[in-house]
């Protein structure tokens, strides 16, 4: 009987083999395109994770392994204060972007296709700020955010009375302006990846709603926001992402000051790498912070996942 399993077993792999063989063979032309893009990935990609994954459990001097830590590393992270602190902004941050940048854009894109002329050109300057690089993006904003009254924003607020306002400077008030700066940058292509999906939606359902007495939101209810909902699931999914990630606002506008008030993972990994030169630690963080990402995008997966539209 074991001489039949095995005979069964290699009978079994010779056959995938054949398989693989065939499929290669068949889109010889595809494959041959691929296989650069594949050798780049594992090269540029996926060997420094591994490599990653492998200093976290070292210790290092530098760049270079110089021995085994096994979990010290770890245990260094979660029971660093800073990282608690950075943990608990992440959130902060993902709960400030849904609010202020999540909704707006859909009401945007829903509002823009009822629009029978100058659909165009308002699409044109809705996107001019994706076109602006994120750096210069945010020091346009530092300079707009000047806590003195030289700054726009305390100008404005000047006119009516207001005193000046530390937006960058004071604790309550850092993050929620910052994920304000990341929503203007990001809200153009947003509203035309929304505007896209909009527009190939069949016209007969409205057509059929409307002669049958149905409203604006009637319409929006039943018919734009079901055929939008892989979309916004999608568009939250990459938004909680790229949130709970943040680096660049947050080095360029605040250094995760003021008294690591909008430190993120993201700050706390570049100053374990570059200004104290733990990498092991640096490594380590970067494992947590990707389970933690998977754990949540794995939650909200399940959580939103209602079916799609039939069309």
């Amino acid at each position: 009987m074991n001489g039949e399993n095995k005979v069964k077993r290699v009978g079994k792999s010779g056959s995938c083999i054949n398989k693989v063989i065939h499929i290669v063979r068949h889109d010889i032309g595809a494959w041959g395109l691929m296989i650069p893009c594949i050798i780049a990935l594992l090269i540029f990609t996926y060997q420094p994770m591994v490599n990653g994954v492998y200093l976290s459990f070292c210790k290092t001097r530098a760049y270079d392994a110089i021995g085994w830590a096994g979990l010290q590393n770890y245990k260094d992270v979660l029971t660093d204060s800073v990282f608690l602190k950075a943990f608990t902004n992440g959130f902060k941050y993902v709960f400030w972007c849904f609010v202020i940048g999540y909704p707006l854009p859909v009401i945007t894109a829903i509002l823009l296709n009822e629009l029978k002329r100058g659909q165009r050109l308002f699409r044109s300057l809705l996107y001019v700020p994706g076109m602006v690089p994120g750096i210069v993006t945010s020091l346009l904003w530092l300079v707009m955010l000047n806590p003195g009254q030289t700054g726009l924003f305390n100008t404005i607020l000047a006119h009516f009375g207001v005193e000046p306002l530390g937006w960058l400077q004071d604790k309550n008030l850092v993050i929620p302006t910052i994920a304000f700066t990341m929503t203007w940058g990001s809200y153009g292509g947003t509203v035309i990846m929304y505007l896209a999906n909009l527009q190939s939606v069949n016209g007969s359902l409205y057509e059929s709603a409307t002669l049958d007495g149905a409203g604006f939101f009637t319409k929006v209810r039943y018919i734009t926001l079901p055929y939008l909902s892989p979309t916004l699931r999608l568009a939250l999914v990459n938004q909680i992402i790229a949130t709970f990630a943040i680096f660049q606002q947050v080095f360029i506008m605040t250094g995760g000051g003021p008294n690591y008030a909008s430190t993120t993972l993201g700050m706390l990994n570049y100053q374990y790498a570059f200004e104290y030169m733990q990498i092991g630690r640096a490594s380590a963080l970067s494992v947590i912070q990707s389970l933690i990402l998977i754990v949540m995008t794995t939650v909200l997966y399940k959580f939103t996942d209602r079916g799609e539209v039939d069309e």
